[in-house]
């Protein structure tokens, strides 16, 4: 007796698809199938690989050139655009690892040039960008751990991501609070400090040696009667001198120095001034000294150091990571290759099916 599958089988019609016996739909995942193609075409790697060629040339390049060149000024803002670059690849590769669970070399290059076109939209010169990366972290590293936490969720690629997001973050805070908060504070208050000395130092003395002093040590200098102001060509420092004018003509305190300290540097700053001043009313006349002088060297010098230090710790980092992990998939992928192999080998008494080894490779 012919049954009604024989028959359609037969004329070659296709059944209504049953999801209990032949699972989804294939038009279901005709997108995914779409995609894959595109992914695995040659034409596709090619063009990813050239982009990325030229992202990572575009932020590299510029950097041996300047220290081919000597150009220090220009080096330190250049290597911070590099680490603020691979600060961020680790961040779209998490990103990316929590949609996947497998993560190739595609998918870095891929997340690699995403995180290229993010970094100019965030980064400056001046390495304020940090804050921007921290967000960054706060947001995608407690979401990878609830991947890692989760076992259906769990994947080699995702614990490879959370330990070099891990281990990124970390060198960052170190390397931050190393060259930024310790050392490039310190050295901007010792100079700062210096300069401050030479204002207090002649802001009494006569007025025609304070005259001298002023042009021999190149600090901006005025003294004129009480109606009167200097244009210091900082708008931070006249604010400061109106206030302090404004106090000492109120109480009369006259014959004593003030001196008006800057605030402490946060961050790396390209326009840093000295922001600090010296203050000594005679009662018919006053006076004025200002720190006028453009502390910039100390930024790009430390921009170097930072910039440098980081480049060099997220490129080992992520891209001697991401290799670990492909080693590793690579191996978990011939493994399990092999042990179903094994098994089918089983099952037909002996006769085992060629396993590819090119996965192993």
């Amino acid at each position: 007796m012919t049954t009604l599958s024989d028959t359609a089988d037969d004329k070659g019609t296709d059944l209504p698809p049953n999801p209990a016996k032949d699972g989804p739909d294939r038009t279901t995942f005709a997108w995914r199938r779409f995609a894959r193609g595109i992914w695995q075409h040659p034409a596709f790697r090619l063009l990813l690989g050239v982009s990325f060629g030229v992202m990572l040339g575009g932020y590299l390049l510029p950097v041996l050139e300047l220290i081919a060149a000597g150009n220090r000024p220009a080096l330190g803002p250049a290597l911070m655009r590099l680490a603020a670059w691979l600060s961020l690849v680790p961040l779209a590769i998490g990103v990316a690892s929590m949609i996947s669970k497998r993560l190739d070399g595609l998918g870095l290059m891929l997340m690699a040039l995403v995180a290229g076109l993010v970094a100019p939209l965030i980064t400056v010169d001046t390495g304020d960008h940090q804050p921007w990366i921290w967000l960054g972290y706060a947001l995608i590293y407690p979401l990878l751990w609830l991947n890692i936490i989760r076992p259906a969720r769990r994947s080699l690629a995702r614990s490879f991501t959370l330990l070099i997001l891990t281990v990124t973050l970390m060198t960052s805070a170190l390397f931050h609070l190393i060259v930024v908060d310790l050392a490039y504070r310190s050295v901007v208050a010792q100079e700062r400090g210096a300069t401050r000395q030479e204002l207090i130092t002649i802001i009494d003395l006569p007025q025609e040696l304070f005259e001298q002093q002023c042009r021999l040590r190149v600090l901006g200098c005025w003294s004129g009667p009480p109606d009167q102001a200097p244009d210091m060509g900082n708008a931070t420092l006249q604010d400061k001198l109106a206030a302090v004018h404004e106090a000492i003509e109120a109480y009369q305190l006259y014959g004593l120095r003030r001196v008006v300290e800057p605030e402490n540097v946060t961050a790396l700053s390209a326009d840093l001034r000295g922001d600090q001043l010296a203050y000594f009313h005679t009662g018919e006349e006053y006076r004025v000294a200002w720190d006028n002088r453009h502390y910039g060297h100390l930024t790009w010098r430390y921009q170097i150091y930072l910039g440098a230090l980081m480049a060099s710790a997220h490129l080992w980092w992520v891209f001697g990571g991401f290799i670990l992990l492909a080693f590793h998939q690579s191996k978990t992928a011939w493994r399990y290759a092999k042990r179903e192999a094994d098994e089918i080998k089983a099952e037909r008494g002996g006769i085992a099916p060629k396993v590819d080894d090119a996965a192993h490779r």
